[in-house]
């Protein structure tokens, strides 16, 4: 069951995107990883806590990471740009001292848009090239440019690093959802790391932080009124 909560901040509205006005975050509602070769149709353990991002020689420990946000019934600027938030969870470890990821954006209406985290495996996950460790161009579009983001093997635990949606409205799904496919990107080698999912105990999952259209505001400054700021933790039932 999907729940919808509003938590407290000291500060509301204090910062913006590119809209440079009033902002609202939401945490990951699903999120997995799959692994290819014999695990092609395996579901992998989607409460682990953490979802596992692997490049490796042997095909069959292969691994990519799927997040899908929830934005239903609220308010956001479809025009602005949006900003996804990841946190480091351990277990970097390989060839040299770190590995990239890059994220990607699932394409509104691509087969398989409706995924869950609980049957989600290579085989069947939405706009996975099964043949390698990339994604199909024709049902998602990566968010940035080379290699992605960098993640040091000897990173904190609970570090954040952010990648930015330029557009937000071009990857909302028909239900109000947006997917996130996060691929390792390595020349060669074995390299692996994991981000926290939205089943951590100890730190947020991913995160998705938006825009919110003026007619809101008037909303969200009657909730700071009462004491409560503009991050809205929408998650499953734990």
């Amino acid at each position: 069951m999907r729940t919808l909560t509003l938590v407290a901040l000291s500060v509301l509205l204090v910062a913006g995107l590119a809209s440079g006005g009033p902002i609202a975050t939401v945490e990951s509602v699903q999120d997995n990883n799959i692994r290819a070769g014999s695990y092609a149709n395996d579901v992998q353990s989607p409460n682990a806590g953490t979802i596992f991002i692997k490049h490796d020689t042997n095909v069959s420990y292969r691994r990519k990471g799927y997040v899908k946000f929830d934005l239903s019934g609220l308010e956001y600027d479809a025009d602005q740009s949006a900003v996804l938030t990841f946190r480091y969870g351990g277990t970097g470890s390989g060839s040299g001292t770190g590995q990239n990821i890059l994220a990607w954006a699932l394409k509104p209406g691509a087969a398989g848009f409706d995924w869950d985290e609980s049957t989600i495996t290579w085989n069947n996950a939405p706009a996975n090239n099964t043949g390698n460790s990339s994604f199909l161009a024709s049902g998602a579009d990566p968010l940035e440019t080379g290699y992605g983001f960098w993640v040091p093997y000897s990173e904190t635990l609970g570090a954040i690093d952010t990648v930015t949606i330029p557009r937000l409205g071009d990857y909302i799904q028909a239900d109000g959802t947006v997917t996130i496919l996060l691929e390792p990107r390595s020349d060669a080698g074995v390299r692996q790391t994991s981000l926290t999912s939205s089943e951590n105990s100890e730190f947020p999952g991913p995160e998705l932080t938006f825009s919110v259209p003026e007619p809101a505001t008037l909303t969200l400054l009657g909730l700071a009124a009462c004491g409560l700021g503009g991050y809205v933790r929408r998650n499953k039932a734990r």
